[in-house]
């Protein structure tokens, strides 16, 4: 109902204060670093997905630049020594989005051809920027199986060079090679293997 509100009136809806906190309002979590955790990191970047189907145009992470010092441990990057660290799981998920992902962007949700049920383990979304990139967001936040997707995109997407960065448990923002749109009567589609508790960008090379 807001997006539709928003959008009668050409303006754009923003969620300002996305993330996760682990711990239920208790003032003595039993993991003080939870919300650095890659489970944080990517129950994050659902949200984003889930939002950017909807028709959100933006989102304010929580906190990029928090000191770390108090409320948890929500800092993204910070200096110290004068070195510029980043958090092992928080930075390479949000960089996802923040380096690929463009203001303006053409928005195409994503569904799985097979839907699961009673749960829905897999969402995703695809972009076109202004320029012209594209670029597909899949979440499987199943926490131990792996899933096998197939998804439909306009039939535009075949042949575009798709380079495939997964940010799970292990790899943190690692390039798995490519992928590349097949034509498929009217649409185009894309076939692989989401791994468990995973974000997978698939980024149009230049």
């Amino acid at each position: 109902m807001a997006v539709q509100y928003c959008r009668r009136r050409g303006k754009p809806l923003l969620a300002a204060e996305v993330g996760w906190y682990p711990n239920d309002g208790d003032p003595m979590p039993s993991d003080p670093l939870a919300q650095s955790r890659h489970h944080a990191a990517l129950t994050t970047a659902e949200t984003l997905v889930r939002g950017m189907n909807a028709g959100l145009s933006g989102f304010g992470i929580w906190s990029l630049f928090n000191p770390g010092t108090f409320d948890g441990a929500w800092r993204v990057v910070w200096v110290h020594d004068g070195k510029l660290c980043k958090a092992e799981h928080l930075y390479p998920m949000y960089r996802c989005f923040s380096r690929y992902a463009r203001p303006g962007s053409e928005v195409f949700p994503l569904k799985p051809a097979e839907r699961e049920w009673p749960w829905q383990y897999v969402h995703g979304t695809a972009v076109v920027t202004p320029q012209g990139k594209g670029i597909i967001y899949l979440v499987n936040d199943h926490l131990v199986e792996s899933r096998k997707i197939r998804i439909e995109l306009p039939k535009d997407w075949v042949g575009r060079k798709l380079r495939k960065v997964v940010k799970d448990n292990v790899r943190l923002g690692k390039e798995e090679g490519m992928i590349e749109p097949k034509a498929n009567g009217t649409s185009s589609t894309v076939e692989d293997l989401l791994t468990p508790s995973s974000l997978t960008a698939y980024v149009e090379s230049a």
